[in-house]
Parts: structure tokens; C-alpha cells; sequence
């Protein structure tokens, strides 16, 4: 267990105590990390590393853009011969998380397996949900004496070639969307995605007057790649 060592001088419980944000955060990565090891180590034993961080530029016919994306992990099943992508993802329940229909993690295996020169038929979720409650990767009971529950949900997705045909027309149809909006010069507001990863950056153009959002864009907001 040499390799926990980066972790031993952060203390949940201290944490707590002193409701240091950065402190209580790594705290539980380090929790997270340990149940992993104990509750999953034993099923990865079968499995061979082929790639991690894997960053590809994925071409698609019919589509004027590439899929810029990177891939957590892809491992090879030695016993059914089969290469999976491995996907790790946080949440804070794990029935938020929708792992079939998922068009992020088919469009990982899609990359996966052209930037590999092999098909990815599986990919395998590891969701870990983020509990202030939990203890070494265990949520306790409600009723005293249940043995409570795990903070990991694994879910295995197989692959059918239609999986790959629909995620492809998906793609471009949004492109064709897209492209629409950018002729008409006209964004229509997302406003389901306003509280993902900590909340939207744009969120105050959206609010401002439509005639005060250029001014504000320009003030605040600089266009990636621009030398102006």
C-alpha cells in the first residue's frame, strides 16, 4: 500500500473539524481511491493495459469538424479477447448518471478503436458518488443494523454496429444544427445545462440585455486562438 503514501496526512475527520474546503476534498479522493482498490481490484485481474489519456482528433464523414475528445483508459479483456474503454465519472447520486444511452462513451469507443486499429466493443463505467456520509466507500443505513451501501455503481455496455451508425447520424445533425445557428447568428438558450460543472461561464450574457451583450462579451470573454 507504499503507493497511498501522498495521502496519509490528510484526515477526513480533521477535515471536517476545520471545514477546510481544498483539505475535506482530497480526504475523500483519498477514500474514493482506497474502496476502489478493495471493492474492484480483484475484478481487474483479468484485464491488460492497452492505453490511458488517450487524446485523438476523431474525423467523421459528413461532418466539417473533427470530435476533439480524450479517453480515460482502454484495457484489454484477456479472457474474452475484447479491448474496453474505461470510463470514471463522479456524481452526487449515482442514479443521476445515465450510462445506456450515452453518446460520450460510444464516441470514446468509436476514437478508441480508430486511433487503435482495433474494435472497442465494451465500455465499462465506474461511477463513484461523492456522499459527505460515507465511510471507506460505504453509505450508512438508515435503519440501524442494515449494512448500508457502496458508493461505486459498475455498469458494462456491449457495443451493436448500430450503436456506431446512430451516434455518427446523431453527430451530424447536431453539426447541421449548429451550422444553423451560426448562419442566422441567433444561440438559443440551454438553459438545462446552466448548473453543469459548477455552473456556466456565459450565464451572465444570457441574463444581460440583448444590446449590452456584445459590450459585456468583449469586456469580459476573449475568443480562443484570436491575436485582435
Amino acid at each position: 500500500m507504499g503507493y497511498w503514501a501522498p495521502f496519509e496526512q490528510f484526515s477526513l475527520e480533521k477535515a471536517r473539524e476545520k471545514k477546510e474546503t481544498p483539505l475535506y476534498t482530497c480526504a475523500k479522493l483519498e477514500e474514493i481511491l482506497r474502496a476502489y482498490h478493495v471493492q474492484f481490484a480483484p475484478l481487474e485481474e483479468k484485464y491488460r493495459y492497452i492505453d490511458s489519456e488517450m487524446e485523438l482528433d476523431l474525423e467523421v464523414a459528413g461532418c466539417p469538424l473533427p470530435v476533439r475528445m480524450k479517453v480515460d483508459l482502454v484495457l484489454e479483456d484477456m479472457e474474452l479477447n475484447k479491448l474496453a474503454v474505461f470510463e470514471f465519472k463522479f456524481s452526487t447520486s449515482l442514479w443521476r448518471f445515465v450510462d445506456d444511452p450515452n453518446d460520450q462513451g460510444v464516441g470514446y469507443a468509436i476514437g478508441a478503436s480508430k486511433k487503435l486499429g482495433r474494435e472497442v466493443e465494451r465500455i465499462v463505467y465506474h461511477i463513484s458518488e461523492v456522499k459527505v456520509s460515507s465511510r471507506e466507500g460505504i453509505v450508512p443505513a438508515k435503519k440501524k443494523g442494515d449494512p448500508g451501501r457502496s458508493i461505486f455503481k459498475r455498469s458494462i455496455i456491449d457495443l451493436d454496429p448500430w450503436d456506431v451508425e446512430e451516434w455518427q447520424e446523431d453527430l451530424r445533425m447536431k453539426q447541421i444544427e449548429l451550422s444553423q445557428y451560426e448562419l442566422e447568428e441567433y444561440w438559443p438558450k440551454r438553459t438545462r445545462s446552466c448548473s453543469d460543472w459548477g455552473g456556466c461561464v456565459f450565464a451572465p450574457l444570457c441574463t444581460a440585455p440583448p444590446q449590452m451583450r456584445e459590450m459585456f462579451a468583449q469586456a469580459n470573454f476573449q475568443v480562443g486562438g484570436s491575436d485582435e
